[in-house]
């Protein structure tokens, strides 16, 4: 079981593991960046959102240029990431989050098959017409709002009253942080989805606060970016899509796969390759300890 947490350790520490993370991470955003240079979005003007709510006509936005709304979350994205590669925790923060998510996507469709239920509401269900560029820049604009609402302002208010309660207090207070912004964060899924989605949002919801108290903030910002802008990679083939709105990702659509899936073949000759590696150097050192694969 040792073995195991060192060989574990050395592969989240590895600097070359790190890398091979943010390049993955980079993808949705340099696909969005060649759409929106290309068809020339990056100089328009959308509206950004300020206060809204699924269901609730009633709104409060602002007309900012794109190059500008859109600048500041890539910013966001790209410090976040930078952020925990500089401490070496992105892999341990990506390596929860997918399992995370394929966990969560299995539960929900092992209780959507008995219970019968069905999505409301999915991307390729919907006709797209005019709207590919407000979709994509709803992909990173929705993220931002949902990790603000739900995780960011909890935890200013949690790390506020932690100066103020005991310690037994606090841990209660984070229990709380934990579970009603994460029920509020269904409530607000379910106008769009309906409870088909109900366990998913919960789990992931769950792990993104718990991942946002031991790493920061920028832990759920920049999964549920990534996250919810993946699908920006296949847009160019997708249904409902008009091709000459989406030109540059259609174009483009089957370097942008090849270059997902060799990451994805790499990436596992990466672990493989660093887990053998110390698994060999453990059995010649024996107790001796392992030095972390720079």
């Amino acid at each position: 079981m040792n073995n195991i947490k060192i060989i574990l350790k050395q592969i989240f520490h590895s600097r070359i593991i790190q890398v091979s993370v943010v390049i993955f991470f980079m993808m949705p955003l340099v696909a969005t960046l060649g759409q929106y240079l290309y068809c020339g979005f990056i100089t328009s003007r959308n509206r950004f959102l300020i206060l809204f709510w699924p269901g609730v006509h009633c709104e409060f936005s602002v007309l900012l240029p794109v190059w500008l709304s859109f600048g500041l979350m890539g910013i966001s994205y790209v410090v976040g990431i930078l952020l925990l590669y500089k401490k070496r925790e992105l892999s341990k923060v990506f390596f929860c989050g997918i399992s995370t998510v394929v966990i969560a996507d299995l539960l929900e469709a092992l209780v959507n098959h008995y219970t019968g239920l069905k999505e409301m509401e999915t991307i390729n269900g919907i006709n797209l017409s005019g709207k590919v560029n407000m979709v994509i820049f709803a992909s990173w604009q929705n993220p931002l709002w949902e990790e603000v609402v739900f995780r960011g302002i909890p935890l200013i208010i949690l790390y506020y009253v932690s100066k103020r309660i005991s310690k037994k207090m606090y841990s209660y207070s984070k229990a709380i942080y934990i579970i009603v912004p994460s029920i509020m964060c269904v409530i607000y899924h379910m106008p769009n989805h309906g409870p088909a989605r109900i366990v998913d949002t919960f789990i992931i919801a769950v792990v993104f606060s718990y991942l946002d108290l031991k790493y920061s903030f920028f832990a759920s910002l920049i999964l549920h970016y990534m996250y919810d802008s993946e699908i920006i990679i296949n847009m160019g083939k997708m249904k409902g899509v008009p091709l000459n709105e989406v030109y540059w990702l259609n174009k483009n659509y089957h370097t942008l796969n090849t270059i997902f899936s060799l990451w994805i073949l790499s990436f596992i000759a990466l672990i493989l390759l660093i887990a053998i590696w110390n698994i060999c150097r453990l059995k010649m050192g024996k107790n001796k300890k392992c030095d972390i694969i720079m």
